[in-house]
């Protein structure tokens, strides 16, 4: 709580020398306390101390969080006929005016707009935040009671397996934000399970164009909040990479998603590392290290191959210092 006051008002109190040596003090016996505390708790505190020192301004901008109707709205004119494009974008975009913007409550996401390709056009942003406090709320439920049959009943009623398909990358951010490390496996075991049992799907690309591209436009975001989050991505990821429910080129439109042309490019339209101090490079090398990880403990060699022919991963985009203890599983993305 108090990091977050600091992170909100700290600009504001330190106005003089007197009140930026009381801030100094307090931040200082902080960073001592937190020691007793997780690795999270210390990474907050680590970054109050460097806001401080940088005249309150985070070192790293976070990226504006895309709404999920605009993810969506995307995923819709690609699939529209090239006929109707322009009249499925002019109604879209009308809608879009007045929906709200997806943001981050107490450490978590609200959806706060969403369009469905056949529901009715009324009352669609009420519905979609709807299903997923129902899903978030029925998701605690079944991992304290390692059973996922009442997710699977709510999912199975009426046209809610369709309705809920393109909510499943904010709750699973949700998830692996809010749950005990111990809840991730079982949540993963969930998906896997309710993919096969056809609660979820990926026809069309759905699951990967919208779920997974929400997880990746608000992939720093999370990580601020939950350090070990990139290693939660790529658990998720190889997993269906394993059972054959996604293909491996969901990493590569993570990947698209997550180093997007909004950022500072140099000359040659790369992206500016110095400028972003090589933490995405980190973060998504971290996401790719797992996948490489787990897929290995589960033998998954036919994944393992696809992902050595494959042409999408970017090596500007992956830090080599991560794959240090971990040579072998660089070679498997190094194509040179």
């Amino acid at each position: 709580a108090i990091c977050k006051l600091l992170k909100a008002c700290g600009k504001s109190m330190d106005r003089d020398d007197k009140s930026h040596k009381i801030l100094s003090k307090y931040i200082q016996c902080m960073k001592s306390h937190s020691q007793k505390f997780d690795f999270r708790i210390q990474v907050i505190v680590d970054e109050i101390e460097e806001m401080k020192n940088n005249q309150w301004q985070l070192r790293i901008e976070k990226e504006k969080a895309k709404k999920l109707d605009d993810i969506y709205r995307e995923f819709q004119q690609q699939q529209q006929p090239s006929k109707s494009h322009s009249h499925s974008h002019s109604h879209h975009a009308q809608h879009a005016q007045h929906a709200q913007h997806s943001h981050r409550g107490s450490k978590s996401f609200v959806n706060k707009a969403s369009h469905r390709q056949h529901a009715p056009h009324t009352n669609n942003t009420t519905t979609s935040t709807n299903h997923c406090e129902k899903m978030m709320s029925l998701v605690r439920q079944c991992l304290k009671a390692h059973n996922m049959q009442s997710l699977k009943q709510y999912l199975l009623q009426g046209d809610h397996t369709r309705e809920c398909n393109r909510l499943w990358g904010e709750v699973s951010n949700q998830v692996f934000v809010n749950r005990a490390a111990s809840h991730i496996d079982l949540y993963i075991e969930f998906v896997v399970q309710l993919f096969k049992q056809q609660c979820i799907h990926n026809k069309h690309d759905e699951f990967i164009t919208i779920n997974i591209a929400f997880m990746a436009i608000n992939c720093d975001d999370s990580c601020g909040d939950c350090p070990a989050f990139t290693k939660y991505c790529g658990l998720f990821m190889a997993h269906l990479f394993h059972h054959a429910l996604l293909p491996v080129k969901a990493l590569g439109v993570f990947q698209d998603k997550y180093f997007s042309p909004d950022h500072d490019h140099d000359d040659n339209g790369h992206v500016n590392l110095e400028k972003l101090g090589g933490k995405k490079c980190k973060r998504f090398s971290s996401i790719v290290l797992s996948i490489l990880k787990c897929l290995t403990q589960l033998k998954s060699e036919n994944v393992l191959k696809q992902i050595q022919k494959q042409t999408f991963i970017d090596l500007e985009h992956i830090d080599e210092a991560m794959f240090h203890e971990h040579k072998s599983l660089y070679r498997i993305i190094d194509r040179q």
